[in-house]
């Protein structure tokens, strides 16, 4: 299978981006989209010192938002002949198996998207956590509540959900719109267990952006924006249509 990996980042490249490109291991043949939003540390050189065919750096001047960025990325994807698109945020480690665990569980075509497991722990330490996550997280079942920190999709799924919603910006909500549409559309979105990841928790948003913990108001704006297109919060819609005219459409 071929696969393109699309990581959005804004600035942290020493800190969280390289890592994330460090940690990524498959046996199948992929390709890293990185998605840069305006980065004005040192992300725009060292970057650029790993271009070439399995490598895109594909640079805005602002700030573009988590969705426009995810959807560049898996567009562009697709175009160029993935079989699926793994979207990553650049703030998590991935365990060896992550990938492949994702490819090998969406290739069952039970499902459109699967997701990896966050493993976060306050009291483990990122080499230590996967090994104590083995034992501690053996019993978690597979379950219909994604996270979308670390998600793999299928042409399927971009074709018919289409893509994310640039109105909810620059993030929060973006998530929820998806999986809802998900559902409208008869499809299926998963957390799968055994492909494990190690998230550091939205530090694009609160180290590198500058959106405070929420509710901030970047949170309660898109809130109410995913409430008055689907007529509640996510868990309550009350709309199988939505009542604004949104980007998606």
């Amino acid at each position: 299978m071929k696969l393109t990996i699309v990581i959005p980042c804004l600035n942290l490249w020493n800190k969280f981006t390289k890592p994330c490109i460090d940690s990524i291991r498959s046996t199948h043949p992929y390709r890293i989209v990185l998605v840069d939003n305006g980065s004005t540390d040192e992300t725009r050189d060292e970057a650029g010192k790993l271009v070439s065919a399995a490598f895109q750096h594909r640079r805005y001047e602002t700030n573009t938002g988590t969705s426009r960025s995810w959807n560049y990325g898996i567009a562009d994807g697709f175009e160029k002949g993935a079989d699926y698109v793994a979207v990553l945020n650049n703030d998590i480690l991935l365990h060896p198996y992550c990938l492949d665990g994702l490819v090998e569980r969406i290739g069952r075509n039970d499902v459109d998207l699967v997701t990896a497991l966050d493993v976060r722990c306050e009291v483990a330490a990122p080499e230590d956590l996967f090994r104590i996550a083995a034992s501690t997280k053996a019993d978690v079942t597979e379950a219909d509540h994604p996270n979308f920190s670390a998600f793999l999709l299928g042409r399927r799924c971009w074709e018919v959900v289409g893509r994310f919603d640039e109105e909810f910006y620059p993030a929060f909500f973006e998530d929820n719109d998806y999986h809802y549409r998900i559902q409208l559309a008869g499809l299926r979105a998963i957390v799968y267990p055994p492909a494990m990841f190690y998230h550091y928790g939205s530090r694009t948003q609160y180290e590198a952006c500058n959106v405070p913990l929420v509710p901030s108001s970047v949170f309660v704006q898109n809130r109410h924006y995913y409430i008055r297109k689907w007529g509640g919060l996510p868990g309550a819609e009350q709309f199988r249509e939505p009542f604004i005219n949104a980007s998606h459409a």
